[in-house]
């Protein structure tokens, strides 16, 4: 059995359990987004700022106002006001504006459309999710999602634990093919 594994759907490891082969038989995700980065930093956003005691609406706002000004779809956000603010290291938004490249790079990192690489997938393709994952939004209900319970983003419990599913999913033969 060959698979690859990538490390909350950026950096990949494989592997191939008999040790021969170069084909991959399956692909399992794990925490990996399936929105656009904009759209997954909203959704992160809300949960850190909600987790760490913050009303996530001004800092959202100051998020949606910067997407729109590196779109020129509106006026520059004051980044310098909003960088004293205690919640906005957990915003991850430049403490200055961008220049020209810099807001080029930003829309082709933060605009990125995973879901046409998870469709080129012609192995099987699983996705993992933390029930209480405060990064990445759930992906809609599919036979190939599975939604791990109780575990954060990186498949550990609230005890710091990982979780026993996540295992079983892993290491299962024919759990994925």
């Amino acid at each position: 059995m060959h698979g690859t594994l990538p490390a909350h759907g950026i950096g990949v490891a494989t592997f191939d359990r008999r040790g021969e082969g170069d084909d991959v038989s399956f692909v399992v995700t794990v925490g990996a987004s399936h929105v656009s980065p904009a759209e997954q930093m909203l959704y992160a956003h809300r949960r850190q700022l909600e987790l760490a005691g913050f009303d996530p609406q001004p800092a959202l706002a100051l998020r949606r106002a910067f997407e729109d000004w590196v779109h020129d779809l509106g006026p520059a956000p004051d980044l310098g006001a909003a960088a004293a603010e205690p919640w906005f290291p957990l915003v991850y938004l430049p403490p200055r504006l961008l220049d020209d490249e810099g807001k080029r790079l930003w829309i082709e990192e933060m605009d990125f459309d995973p879901r046409p690489v998870f469709e080129s997938v012609r192995a099987p393709l699983v996705h993992l999710y933390g029930e209480r994952d405060a990064w990445t939004p759930p992906p809609p209900p599919a036979a190939n999602v599975y939604v791990v319970p109780d575990a954060e983003h990186d498949m550990t419990l609230p005890d710091g634990g990982i979780s026993p599913l996540y295992e079983r999913l892993l290491l299962e033969e024919g759990v994925f093919v």
